[in-house]
């Protein structure tokens, strides 16, 4: 008897049934996570879209999507990620530029404290820099990894250093030689005028970016309250302090003389690679430019001038995880490759931020000695101690920081740069209106 046999077209319509539902099936398994990052440099793009390959390849399961926020790290990409957040569309992760107070007291950020706690023996913490695990822990809970670390530092040309017959600098943050007064006598040596009056050569670039404490904390003073750093809410200033006055007197004194390029009409952001002026006090963003320009001279880096401390400013980078993420454990792999040595050395390779990992440093150093005078042991203990003395900057740690920082800016420009009025007449006169900037933004922080 005659076996019936099905047709073969039944058998082809049986098998791609089946493989059709697998592939279904493996599209609806697949995860997404969605990443939201600054895309103002081509390098960092790069940088990221490495680092996305990397982490897809070893986890096969889970798709990285990159939202390029099409602007730098400022105000613009705080807006764009309020307007993804108010129309539900919150990414996964998030790049940690500009607002990081407000992301972190607005509850935008996940705690990764659980997270922290069950891989810590993987994590090799004593890898990192001095303080550096600190910098995103807010009431015993840690929010973030910092990747990327910059602080405000002192640079200064060799050439006429020496020319001028004055000893070069120290790069170790606790020596105690380099105070305050050695450095009022540095910018005044190394100021010189033509015989018209005009300027050959000036002392310092400025002291400091105007929107940071810097100035204050070397003086012993700050402009908030210790609590206003506790809480992230300052309700009052504290501008009006002894030291706040003596700090701002001193600078007076040194723009009044003409040793500050900014006073005497050298710019304050390219004096310094042109040879005019002797020092740039600036942050280490300005070092890779200092790279590429290829300077005509040795130049070296210097901590700050101690009167009291030698604090300044530091920020830190990452990559947060956002609190409404689905995926968190996706996220949380994300964020550990990106905080990794191995993620931090893929930034190195495309941008030449410094690394939060001592052993992903090694191609900062490397080229930093290159640029400079230093030996790598020296680069290190710049570095060491720039982290030991750095303090977290006021726009990472206080609520509405960016824009109280920025009109703090305005008013000691004008005070110093215009010479508009003395020190204790524009401290008596902004601190009300501080006062109440302050206070607007205490009665918009969440919960208030």
């Amino acid at each position: 008897m005659r076996r019936h046999r099905p047709p073969r077209i039944l058998f082809r319509t049986v098998h791609i049934a089946i493989i059709a539902t697998l592939l279904l099936s493996t599209v609806a398994s697949a995860k997404t996570l969605t990443l939201f990052y600054r895309s103002n440099n081509n390098n960092e793009m790069l940088m990221v879209r490495e680092l996305i390959e990397l982490y897809e390849s070893r986890f096969p399961d889970v798709k990285v999507e990159l939202i390029p926020s099409g602007t730098g790290g400022g105000i613009n990409y705080t807006e764009k990620l309020m307007l993804l957040r108010a129309s539900g569309q919150m990414p996964d992760l998030f790049h940690s530029s500009a607002d990081k107070a407000g992301y972190l007291i607005n509850g935008w950020v996940m705690d990764i404290t659980p997270y922290y706690q069950r891989d810590f023996s993987t994590l090799n913490t004593r890898d990192f820099l001095p303080g550096v695990l600190d910098a995103f822990k807010r009431g015993g809970k840690l929010f973030g990894i910092p990747a990327v670390l910059s602080g405000q530092g002192l640079y200064y040309n060799v050439d006429i250093f020496q020319k001028s017959g004055l000893a070069l600098l120290p790069v170790e943050w606790n020596d105690k030689a380099w105070t305050w007064e050695d450095f009022v006598s540095y910018c005044q040596k190394l100021t010189r005028l033509n015989p018209d009056g005009s300027v050959q050569q000036v002392g310092v670039n400025m002291l400091g970016e105007y929107k940071l404490p810097d100035l204050a904390w070397i003086f012993g003073g700050d402009w908030f309250p210790p609590e206003a750093y506790v809480t992230g809410i300052a309700h009052t200033s504290i501008l009006d302090s002894p030291q706040n006055l003596e700090a701002y007197r001193a600078a007076q004194d040194l723009y009044e003389h003409g040793w500050v390029g900014d006073a005497v009409g050298a710019d304050p952001w390219s004096g310094f690679m042109s040879g005019i002026t002797a020092m740039e006090w600036v942050g280490w963003w300005k070092v890779t430019t200092f790279r590429n320009a290829k300077l005509s001279f040795a130049w070296n880096m210097a901590p700050m001038p101690k009167k009291v401390t030698r604090n300044h400013t530091l920020w830190f980078d990452t990559v947060f995880i956002s609190a409404d993420t689905d995926l968190p454990e996706e996220a949380w792999q994300f964020h550990k490759l990106y905080t990794s040595s191995e993620g931090q050395k893929l930034m190195q390779k495309y941008l030449g931020h410094v690394p939060t990992r001592f052993s992903a440093l090694e191609a900062y150093i490397n080229a930093t000695t290159q640029n400079t005078a230093l030996s790598p042991p020296e680069v290190l203990t710049y570095i060491s101690g720039a982290t030991e003395h750095g303090r977290i900057s006021v726009e990472e740690l206080i609520y509405g920081g960016i824009a109280i920082s920025s009109q703090m800016q305005n008013w000691i420009q004008a005070m110093l740069v215009n010479r508009e009025e003395p020190a204790a007449v524009m401290i008596a006169r902004v601190k009300p209106q501080l006062d109440a900037l302050l206070a607007e933004y205490a009665a918009k922080a969440p919960g208030k």
